[in-house]
């Protein structure tokens, strides 16, 4: 039996964002710092007085979409078992009081898309592969390289460690700096910078606590870079793992292994490795079989539309 909820255009306030650990790319000030207040539409779902999903798009001329600037967008769910149930209601909700607009969206990968949706209008778009890792305080980060080639990845890893390469957190005053350095490698590598310099900059200053940067140096030379998002208590998302197109060495060895061992004393147990797609929807295949060796596991992101 459906449940009965009413559904407000409004946001949680930050105090319930916090209390139920909403995901970064579905908070209020994630969202704002992108688009205008008319350009949103954010839906909460209560029973008597409590909130019991949220979810949130963008408001084109004939589409309502989400996520805004990020990979996927995570709907809060109190029952995480009624996310299709909560779907069917937003979807009669917007046919009734937006009755134009296309609905799309892209969940993560850790949301299953269960058949129902498929048989009340919703169609897949889009499949993406991506990989993570699994963090755990039992094993390093060479120890848990299971996949094909990771044997040859460890000994790299291993000739790295003992050369002298140093890897530090960038600090905050610093971080604008490094970035600039980061969208220079994306630009001169044909990269597409998804958010610009004064967004990502934004972003920053309102999340300070969740966007991180990694740095290799080598004779006082930075090399690689790495930006790492605290998207939820227990995840890490990996924006960007970059290095100079000059060095041929593989340092983002170097970079991985930092990350693993910061979210094992940060007590995080998944690192989100990213797209292993290209712009053409194409799966980059050398960029899949490198993340799998060195202990990604594939998984999939599904968009639908209905």
């Amino acid at each position: 039996m459906r449940q009965k909820y009413q559904i407000f255009e409004e946001w949680p306030e930050t105090e319930i964002e916090d209390q139920f650990q909403f995901s970064l790319f579905s908070r209020q000030q994630y969202w704002k710092n992108h688009l205008e207040e008319e350009q949103i539409l954010p839906l909460s779902l209560k029973q008597d007085g409590q909130l019991k999903a949220f979810f949130c798009f963008q408001i084109n001329e004939n589409t309502l979409q989400t996520p805004v600037k990020a990979p996927y967008f995570e709907p809060y769910l109190f029952d995480k078992s009624s996310l299709y149930e909560c779907l069917l209601i937003i979807k009669e909700y917007l046919e009734k009081h937006y009755t134009t607009a296309q609905l799309v969206f892209t969940f993560p990968s850790s949301f299953n898309i269960q058949p129902i949706l498929l048989e009340n209008s919703f169609q897949i778009t889009d499949v993406a592969i991506s990989h993570y890792l699994s963090v755990s305080k039992e094993q390093t980060f060479m120890e848990q390289m299971l996949g094909k080639g990771a044997s040859r990845k460890r000994r790299k890893l291993r000739q790295l460690l003992e050369e002298d390469y140093l890897v530090e957190h960038v600090a905050r005053h610093e971080f604008a700096k490094y970035y600039k350095i980061l969208a220079q490698w994306r630009k001169e590598q044909n990269h597409r910078n998804i958010i610009s310099y004064e967004h990502m900059l934004k972003q920053y200053q309102s999340f300070p606590d969740q966007y991180h940067m990694l740095k290799v140096n080598r004779y006082f030379k930075t090399i690689g870079l790495a930006i790492f998002i605290k998207e939820k208590p227990e995840t890490y998302y990996t924006y960007i793992l970059l290095k100079d197109a000059q060095i041929k060495e593989d340092i983002n060895l170097l970079l991985w292994h930092a990350l693993y061992q910061k979210a094992q004393k940060e007590d995080i147990s998944i690192i989100e490795m990213g797209t292993s797609m290209l712009a053409n929807g194409k799966i980059n295949k050398g960029l899949a079989v490198y993340k799998s060796a060195i202990g990604g596991i594939i998984t999939k992101k599904y968009t639908l539309k209905c």
